[in-house]
Order: C-alpha cells, then structure tokens, then sequence
C-alpha cells in the first residue's frame, strides 16, 4: 500500500474521531473500539490501530476451591478405617467421637469430632438438592454416596438423620463387586432359590443380618448364569451390576420411582422375568407383588421376621381380617421359599458367621399357609430335609 500524505492522514484521523472518541480510544459506527496512536510531525505523521477489544485482558477466574491432602488426612483415616472387613457400620453424632460397629459391638476411635458441618462435608458427594430438601421435609434420608478423593474403593450406603444434638449418619461400606454366596459363608445349593421359573422367594431375619447382601449374591449368579431380564426397585441402589448374560435395570426409590409398590406396577410392563423388590414394607407393595407373581414373573424380596412362618404371619397381618382368606391362597399359591438368616458372633475371624433356616413350599406346606395353619410348619421344616428344608439348630 503506497504511503498516504500527511493531510489524508489528519482527514482519516478526523473521520475516526467524529464516530466518538474519548481519549484515544475511538468506537467505529459498526460498534467496534480501536485504540489509536499518531507518531511524527509535520510531514511526517504515522497512524497506528489496536483493536481495543483484543488489548483488554479476559478476565481471571479464581481457581476452584480445593482442600489439600492435609485438610482431608483426618477423613481419609476415618474412612479407611472401613477398610477393615470386619468393620459394619460407622456411627457419626455430631459432637460425639465416631463409632464402628466389629463382631457386633460398638467401638470408639480415636478420630476427629464431627459437628454438624463436618458431617454435611464428609457426606456432601451423595447428598444432591433432592435428598437435602427431603432431609429438611422428613428428618433423614437414605442415599449411597462414593467418595473419590479417598481413593478407598469403597461406597457407602447411608442414612442421615436429625438428632436432639444435631445431626448424625450410619454408613455401611458396600463393596465394588457383588460377592457369591461363598464369600458369605454361605452354601452354594442356596443359589436352587433363584432358579424357580415364577413366584415369589423370600429372604428374611432382624435388622443387620445381611438379607439384601444375600440377595445381591444370588441376583448376580442369575446375571452370570441365566439369560433373564432383570428389574430391581431398590432404597436406595447398593451394589451396581455390570449385565452379563441377563439384563439388568437398577431403579432407585426417590429417583426413579416413587415406592415400591408403583415400581412393582410399572415393572410389570417392562417385560421383566425377575423382580428384585428392596424390602416387604407395606400392604400395598405385599399386594403388587403378589399380583407380579401370579402373573408368571420371579419375585425376589426381604422382609423383617426371625423366622420363616413369622414371614408369613407379617405379610398376612398386613391385610384387614376379610382380605386374608384371599391372601393366604394367594400366598399357598405363589410363595416357593423362605430363608430366615441371622448373624452370629464368633471367636475368630470371620468376627461373625451366617446361621439360617430354609422353607421349601411344598404341597403340604401350601396347605398348611392355605388353611391358617402357619404356625405348624416349624415342625414341617424339621421333618422336611428330604425336600431340601433345613431347621435352625
């Protein structure tokens, strides 16, 4: 571009200046700012533009936040003190020293006090805005949580609660992989539970006692094993399957579905050939899935009973007098087992081994559910080993 004389510079710079000029900054009529310089005299002047746009610096975001190795040392100990197979459950109360729950008991570490803070910053990665807002509207919320920076390889189930002093958490650790029946010091002719067509298999026993961690196990002999597609409504999901020969979808109470029961409901056009329903918790969630298997599907479930005709009992006791002749037929009908399991403690590792007690429904058990009669079949389950029962003793 040939040099421009010093009065076409001095016009330009005119024209440039009456679009606005401040300084010297001027803004075209395009909108677009320019920084400009005139260097030299006389007939000797130079023009230079900036893009004023480009000469201001982007803004700095602050780093994120992030605490430090040091900060987080004293959860991570807390934590990996879960790493001990033998250890349960971990108890916070805010203000109180943790608590572990080995071979049944209760132990106190030696940890940092959590107040209500620390407990809500440890718990923070499985608390999203829905389970704070039901914790707010109920006073606890159950929720599985997996911290990443422990770095632990462990998940948690949890259930936060609100306390007279505050707040306080019970965290059970779940492991990554689904155990087998062996790992749980169980028989492997347990795994003849899953292997019904249709109907309904209860497993049973107090609080604590390993029932869905059993049902865990043979719900992943089925994935292994059997080519089915599976449907678990769960509160919330524990151990997450990778599907192998079955299908497995994990729906979580809260999140995917609103109970129970509506997720038994909803199952049923979801072309399952097996539900697995977290827990027997009311009528109306017995009655769904009853219905789920008479109407051909295998129904797994827990229940809290100490043994297997208290199973029965409960689930009848559930309904008004009138409805439990129809109940008990449902049940003599579609009920196939019960296994009723405690946890025992032990002198030596494993700090606390498995006893149970299993009901085959055969002929003569369905009569006796049939005729109200539960209350013999402690004597069928002693009499019934050739039909594969096996008596608490």
């Amino acid at each position: 571009m040939p040099a421009l004389a010093a009065a076409q510079v001095e016009a330009f710079a005119r024209e440039v200046g009456a679009a606005s000029a401040t300084g010297s900054r001027f803004q075209t009529s395009d909108g677009r700012d320019f920084e400009v310089r005139v260097d030299g005299a006389g007939s000797s002047l130079r023009l230079s533009f900036a893009s004023a746009t480009a000469a201001r610096a982007a803004p700095v975001e602050p780093d994120p936040v992030q605490s430090s190795a040091e900060d987080d040392a004293p959860l991570l100990e807390l934590l990996a003190v879960l790493q001990d197979e033998h250890v349960s459950d971990l108890l916070l109360s805010s203000g109180l020293p943790p608590r572990v729950r080995s071979g049944g008991d209760l132990h106190t570490l030696e940890s940092p006090i959590l107040d209500d803070a620390g407990i809500l910053a440890l718990l923070a990665p499985g608390l999203d805005d829905l389970a704070r807002a039901q914790l707010e509207a109920r006073g606890s919320v159950d929720r599985t949580v997996e911290l990443p920076s422990a770095a632990l390889g462990l998940r948690f189930r949890i259930n936060l609660f609100r306390q007279d002093r505050g707040l306080a958490a019970a965290l059970r650790p779940i492991r990554r992989t689904p155990p087998r029946l062996a790992d749980l010091n169980l028989p492997d002719d347990l795994y003849d539970l899953v292997a019904y067509p249709n109907g309904l298999v209860l497993v049973t026993g107090p609080a604590g006692s390993g029932k869905s961690t059993t049902l865990v196990a043979l719900t992943e002999h089925l994935n292994q094993t059997a080519t089915r597609h599976i449907v678990t409504l769960e509160d919330p999901i524990e151990y997450r399957y990778t599907p192998k020969r079955s299908l497995i979808h994990q729906r979580e109470l809260g999140r995917h579905v609103e109970d129970f029961a509506g997720g038994l409901r909803a199952a049923l056009r979801e072309a399952p050939d097996v539900i697995l329903v977290g827990e027997m918790r009311d009528r109306e969630t017995i009655a769904a899935a009853l219905t789920a298997a008479e109407t051909g599907h295998l129904v797994l479930s827990t229940l809290h009973s100490a043994t297997p005709w208290m199973a029965i009992d409960r689930m009848l006791d559930a309904f008004p007098g009138p409805q439990q002749p129809q109940v008990r037929a449902q049940l003599a009908g579609v009920l196939r087992a019960v296994l009723s399991q405690h946890l025992l403690v032990s002198t030596a590792p494993p700090l606390r081994v498995p006893a149970y007690e299993k009901l085959v429904v055969t002929a003569a058990a369905a009569n006796q559910i049939r005729d109200d009669k539960v209350h013999q079949l402690s004597s069928t389950i002693q009499t019934g080993r050739e039909d594969g029962m096996v008596p608490l003793e």
